[in-house]
């Protein structure tokens, strides 16, 4: 399991990304790697699906290049929520 922070004594385990432009996307991807569960929000339903698009390119552009596994993919999925 990822990381836990805390704040004020509370552990944070839920992360909620507003924006799934560009930088909304990639904080939404490195939070899901850490374990947390990420859910990755847009005003405009077109640009959640291009984060989460861009989400999963950049994984499949490390499995090509020998960076990360199917299996590392499909863990980090599971904590990625639109």
């Amino acid at each position: 399991m990822g990381r836990r922070l805390t704040h004020r004594g509370m552990q944070i385990s839920t992360v909620a990304v507003i924006g799934a432009g560009t930088m909304g996307a990639g904080i939404a991807q490195v939070c899901a790697q850490a374990g947390w569960r990420t859910h990755l929000h847009d005003a405009h339903p077109d640009g959640l699906v291009a984060g989460m698009d861009r989400i999963n390119a950049f994984w499949d552009k490390g499995i090509a290049r020998g960076k990360t596994t199917e299996e590392q993919k499909a863990a980090w999925s599971v904590h990625l929520h639109a």
